[in-house]
Protein backbone atom coordinates (compact mmCIF):
# COMPACT_ATOMS: atom_id res chain seq x y z
CA UNK A 1 0.00 0.00 0.00
CA UNK A 2 3.02 2.20 0.85
CA UNK A 3 4.72 1.76 -2.42
CA UNK A 4 1.64 2.62 -3.97
CA UNK A 5 1.14 5.70 -2.98
CA UNK A 6 4.66 6.65 -3.30
CA UNK A 7 6.09 6.36 0.46
CA UNK A 8 7.70 4.58 2.10
CA UNK A 9 6.22 2.20 5.41
CA UNK A 10 8.71 3.88 8.76
CA UNK A 11 8.93 2.13 11.87
CA UNK A 12 8.55 4.32 14.79
CA UNK A 13 8.11 3.12 17.90
CA UNK A 14 9.57 -0.63 19.07
CA UNK A 15 6.46 -1.25 21.13
CA UNK A 16 3.79 -3.95 20.56
CA UNK A 17 2.08 -3.72 18.47
CA UNK A 18 4.85 -2.22 16.05
CA UNK A 19 3.99 1.62 15.44
CA UNK A 20 4.66 2.51 11.54
CA UNK A 21 3.78 5.36 9.47
CA UNK A 22 3.58 6.09 5.99
CA UNK A 23 6.24 9.18 5.45
CA UNK A 24 8.59 10.10 2.57
CA UNK A 25 11.94 8.37 4.05
CA UNK A 26 14.22 11.07 2.73
CA UNK A 27 11.89 13.74 4.08
CA UNK A 28 12.01 11.56 7.68
CA UNK A 29 15.42 11.23 7.71
CA UNK A 30 16.49 15.11 6.73
CA UNK A 31 13.77 15.93 10.05
CA UNK A 32 15.27 13.33 12.31
CA UNK A 33 18.78 15.00 11.75
CA UNK A 34 17.51 18.50 11.83
CA UNK A 35 15.79 18.17 15.85
CA UNK A 36 19.83 16.22 16.59
CA UNK A 37 21.40 19.09 15.28
CA UNK A 38 19.46 21.49 16.97
CA UNK A 39 19.77 19.88 20.59
CA UNK A 40 23.72 19.10 19.92
CA UNK A 41 23.75 23.20 19.76
CA UNK A 42 24.72 24.25 23.19
CA UNK A 43 24.98 28.37 23.73
CA UNK A 44 27.12 29.49 26.41
CA UNK A 45 25.49 31.74 28.52
CA UNK A 46 27.17 34.52 30.93
CA UNK A 47 26.17 34.37 34.22
CA UNK A 48 26.11 36.57 37.29
CA UNK A 49 27.11 36.52 40.66
CA UNK A 50 26.60 39.52 42.98
CA UNK A 51 27.35 40.13 46.17
CA UNK A 52 28.12 43.01 48.49
CA UNK A 53 31.37 43.91 50.46
CA UNK A 54 30.09 43.33 53.45
CA UNK A 55 29.45 39.56 52.71
CA UNK A 56 29.50 37.20 55.27
CA UNK A 57 32.13 34.21 55.21
CA UNK A 58 29.44 31.14 55.00
CA UNK A 59 27.68 33.45 52.18
CA UNK A 60 30.72 33.51 50.32
CA UNK A 61 31.17 30.10 50.70
CA UNK A 62 27.53 29.27 49.06
CA UNK A 63 28.46 32.03 46.35
CA UNK A 64 31.60 30.30 45.45
CA UNK A 65 30.21 27.03 44.98
CA UNK A 66 27.44 28.25 42.74
CA UNK A 67 30.41 30.12 40.72
CA UNK A 68 32.10 26.68 40.59
CA UNK A 69 28.86 24.84 39.27
CA UNK A 70 28.47 27.72 36.62
CA UNK A 71 32.53 27.25 35.97
CA UNK A 72 31.58 23.47 35.34
CA UNK A 73 28.97 23.60 33.32
CA UNK A 74 30.88 25.93 30.92
CA UNK A 75 29.78 29.35 31.51
CA UNK A 76 31.61 32.54 30.96
CA UNK A 77 30.54 34.05 35.20
CA UNK A 78 30.72 37.82 35.47
CA UNK A 79 31.23 37.73 39.74
CA UNK A 80 30.10 41.48 40.37
CA UNK A 81 30.70 43.35 44.14
CA UNK A 82 28.19 46.60 45.19
CA UNK A 83 29.44 49.23 46.88
CA UNK A 84 27.16 51.08 48.45
CA UNK A 85 27.32 54.64 50.83
CA UNK A 86 30.44 54.78 52.62
CA UNK A 87 31.94 51.97 50.91
CA UNK A 88 32.30 53.75 47.78
CA UNK A 89 35.66 55.32 49.74
CA UNK A 90 36.92 51.67 50.19
CA UNK A 91 37.28 50.84 46.53
CA UNK A 92 40.28 48.71 47.46
CA UNK A 93 38.36 46.30 49.72
CA UNK A 94 36.33 45.49 46.56
CA UNK A 95 39.24 44.40 44.58
CA UNK A 96 40.44 42.56 47.28
CA UNK A 97 37.29 40.47 47.57
CA UNK A 98 37.39 39.82 44.19
CA UNK A 99 40.79 38.73 43.91
CA UNK A 100 40.17 36.69 47.40
CA UNK A 101 37.24 35.14 45.76
CA UNK A 102 39.41 34.60 42.62
CA UNK A 103 42.18 32.98 44.40
CA UNK A 104 39.63 30.72 46.41
CA UNK A 105 38.83 29.16 43.09
CA UNK A 106 41.43 27.01 41.88
CA UNK A 107 44.10 27.50 39.25
CA UNK A 108 42.08 26.17 36.24
CA UNK A 109 39.73 29.61 36.42
CA UNK A 110 41.64 32.34 33.33
CA UNK A 111 40.49 35.56 33.69
CA UNK A 112 38.66 37.13 30.68
CA UNK A 113 38.59 40.55 32.29
CA UNK A 114 40.66 42.12 34.87
CA UNK A 115 38.53 43.49 37.60
CA UNK A 116 37.45 46.86 37.02
CA UNK A 117 35.22 49.36 38.19
CA UNK A 118 32.19 50.67 36.52
CA UNK A 119 30.23 53.15 39.05
CA UNK A 120 29.55 51.77 42.55
CA UNK A 121 30.18 48.13 41.08
CA UNK A 122 33.73 46.70 40.88
CA UNK A 123 33.41 43.23 38.30
CA UNK A 124 35.35 40.74 36.81
CA UNK A 125 34.65 38.40 34.12
CA UNK A 126 35.92 34.74 34.16
CA UNK A 127 36.00 31.21 32.64
CA UNK A 128 37.20 28.04 32.86
CA UNK A 129 40.77 27.03 31.20
CA UNK A 130 40.22 24.90 28.78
Amino acid sequence: MAHQRGYDLVQVSQSFPPVCRLVDFGKYKYELEKKERKTKHKSLEMKEMRMKLAIEPHDLGIKKNKINQFLGKGHKVKVTVILKGREMAHKEKGFELLNKVRQDLGEDISEDKSPERMGNRIFGIWSKKK
